[in-house]
């Protein structure tokens, strides 16, 4: 009978059900699952455990000193099908789920049917009574939520001082399992008294669950430092097999020591036999040719060597941005060696090569990476890359800093009177370039979201010496929009902002009481100085207030964006909760509704939190003549000094004409701007 395994044949109205029940469970389960448990579980990865057991192994071998580890991996034996039901009930009523949910759940999960097929024939039906379907929707996170019960019963253990895990590094996190649904490794000092801790947790999971460790294909690895009289004391106990090497886990070369050819003898022996089975002879291609597109004469092979150095990349970006994971720490733990893993990774001899391949992917990932400021207490103003530069704000031609502030974060170059850039210090270490940028970047916010690091978007215009623009640009541009399309599965893109926040559509209507702001931004080509400006009414025409303000060196986006951001500035310093917004730049409009991750994201992000504060806030695209008013007050900003900001109780004098004429547009019931919304 152990030869026989049920096959959950599921129609379509119950897996229907089973889904919606399962989308009821998986929101939760993030939050419910412990860091060793990586499947079915949002945000985690199967590489996570990987890379955890690797550099365990790694570690492992070369152990010195008294204290030896041990390493069980353990396969339980039809995970799914010896799963008991009472056990799952009270799982789920433990999680403090809703009664009528867990009737549910239970259900789904005491409904199966079975009949045994018999030399092709059915045999008289029956309905099972323990197990878990195959293929069943809700399936994968009841298991998970079962296996967290063990996770419970290792950390009891751990938390009594029974149970030593082993420690990934000096100042790595203490791990004692891993899990990857029912592929289990379970790590402890090598001793008697640890077999017998571990063989109890098992014990008691097996009578609550049902479960059953498979003897066959569990193993048991050694660290370096074991004594031989310790591992066959322990080894006669146990019943597990010794290995010198734990082999793969989850589809993964566990290994301490460099990939060799050997590894892969079997890969190469089952090639081989083939290439002698053909009656033709077969010859060696060169890899490149291989790696080709079909079309292009080769087999359209990935190339493997160019893969793994983008994985590398990957998990050498996700080592910097998530270094909360378990993963992270264990590598931070044993490598981290006192320094920023944003900035430096130091390599030994000794190292693992996960760790060097992982450095030597940063060190190429570091050329493409540039801080988004937030709060700026992690970037360091003068040798870092951000704000959108291409080079730091460090320059010895002028008066060089003392040693010590070269470590001064941005953060600490803000004025606390002011809250503006620390222009005293500032003025005289900065270049010419460098201080007009300087003007147009708002200083970071204490109170704002941590600082982290970004990819540059790179323009192939500028910094690409080959490129060339395509001959056929629209079918380009139809083509990369067909791919998107099928790319987001026939979702629309949606906006994350508020309910209370909405952006032009066709159709769409605004509060009567919703004051407008009209804002505009100017740049002059020669001079490069940028400007902007813009003014708040009633709908009835009545003049609130205006501006005009004098950038500084930008570009034309970034002096909308800056219209953009001072017209609510201004908006909020009038206590107006009720705000309607017009731009003749969708460029702009667009980058409010996303913000990007490069030189605008200071700007934007201030856009984005000053929107919270109105009840109701309306965005929308004007033509250029309805703007005119705003483009003029953005002119007058050129009049004014590097950062002056100009204050307009009343209309100047230089655009009555143009705001008498406006008037009578506001004042026209036939007058819409919603023909001209933005459509996003």
């Amino acid at each position: 009978m152990k030869q026989f395994r049920p096959i959950a044949l599921c129609n379509s109205v119950y897996k229907g059900l089973s889904k919606i029940l399962a989308n009821k469970i998986k929101p939760l389960i993030g939050d419910l699952i412990s860091p060793s448990q990586v499947n079915f579980i949002p945000k985690r990865n199967i590489q996570d455990n990987i890379i955890i057991v690797q550099e365990l192994i790694h570690s492992m071998h070369r152990m010195k000193g008294k204290k030896s580890f041990f390493s069980i991996k353990i396969d339980l034996e039809k995970a799914y099908d010896k799963l008991n039901w009472e056990f799952i009930k009270s799982v789920l009523e433990d999680l403090k789920l809703p009664g009528d949910l867990v009737a549910a759940i239970m259900g789904c999960v005491t409904s199966p049917f079975i009949e045994v097929l018999w030399n092709g024939a059915r045999t008289q039906g029956f309905y099972s009574k323990r197990g878990i379907r195959q293929g069943d929707p809700i399936s994968p996170y009841l298991f998970v939520l079962c296996m967290e019960k063990l996770t419970h019963l290792i950390m009891d253990e751990v938390g009594r001082k029974n149970w030593h895990p082993i420690k990934a590094g000096r100042s790595g996190p203490l791990i004692s399992h891993l899990m990857f649904m029912d592929d289990i490794i379970l790590l402890a000092e090598a001793s008697l008294s640890q077999l017998d801790c571990i063989t109890s947790c098992l014990e008691k999971f097996s009578r609550m669950s049902g479960q059953c460790v498979s003897m066959e294909k569990s193993c048991i690895y050694f660290s370096k430092n074991t004594s031989q009289e310790t591992v066959d004391s322990i080894s006669s106990v146990s019943g597990f097999k010794i290995v010198k090497n734990i082999g793969c886990y989850l589809g993964a070369l566990m290994r301490h020591g460099r990939i060799r050819r050997d590894h892969y003898a079997d890969v190469i022996s089952i090639v081989y036999l083939g290439r002698y089975r053909c009656k033709k002879k077969a010859y060696y291609v060169a890899w490149d040719q291989l790696c080709r597109p079909r079309e292009c004469g080769g087999l359209g092979i990935i190339n493997l060597r160019l893969q793994n150095e983008a994985f590398g990349q990957k998990i050498s970006r996700q080592l910097i941005n998530d270094q909360n994971s378990l993963w992270t720490k264990v590598l931070l733990g044993k490598y981290g060696r006192k320094q920023d893993p944003n900035r430096s990774l130091i390599v030994r001899k000794s190292d693992s090569s996960l760790w060097k391949n992982i450095c030597l992917a940063r060190d190429k990932l570091a050329q493409h990476l540039i801080w988004e400021v937030g709060n700026g207490k992690s970037v360091l103003f003068w040798t870092d890359y951000w704000g959108g530069w291409k080079n730091n704000m460090y320059d010895p031609s002028l008066v060089k800093p003392p040693s010590s502030d070269l470590e001064l974060k941005v953060c600490d170059l803000v004025d606390q009177e002011t809250g503006g850039w620390n222009w005293s210090y500032l003025e005289n270490r900065l270049d010419e370039a460098n201080f007009g940028k300087l003007q147009t970047t708002l200083p970071p916010d204490p109170s704002g979201p941590d600082d982290k690091l970004s990819w540059i978007r790179n323009n192939p215009v500028v910094h690409d010496e080959l490129f060339s623009w395509p001959s056929d640009p629209i079918c380009r541009i139809l083509s990369y929009l067909v791919e998107m399309k099928e790319s987001s599965n026939g979702y629309p893109f949606t906006s994350k902002i508020d309910s209370h926040i909405s952006f032009g559509g066709l159709g769409q209507q605004v509060e009567k009481d919703t004051i407008k702001n009209f804002v505009d931004g100017a740049v002059n080509l020669n001079s490069k100085t940028g400007t902007c400006g813009g003014f708040i009414c009633t709908s009835n025409g009545d003049w609130l207030s205006g501006f005009s303000l004098n950038i500084g060196s930008c570009s034309p986006l970034e002096a909308e964006l800056w219209g953009i951001w001072q017209g609510l500035k201004l908006a909020v310093d009038l206590n107006l909760r009720k705000v309607w917004l017009g731009s003749d730049s969708k460029e702009a409009l667009l980058c409010v509704e996303s913000p990007l991750s490069d030189g605008f994201l200071f700007v934007t992000r201030k856009i984005s939190s000053i929107i919270q504060f109105f009840d109701h806030f309306h965005m929308e695209f004007v033509p250029r003549e309805y703007n005119i008013c705003a483009d003029s007050l953005a002119m007058i900003g050129f009049n004014c000094r590097g950062g002056e900001l100009k204050l307009f109780s009343s209309p100047p004098a230089s655009i009555l004409p143009l705001w008498s004429d406006l008037c009578k547009y506001l004042l026209m019931e036939h007058v819409s701007f919603n023909m001209h919304q933005l459509s996003i």
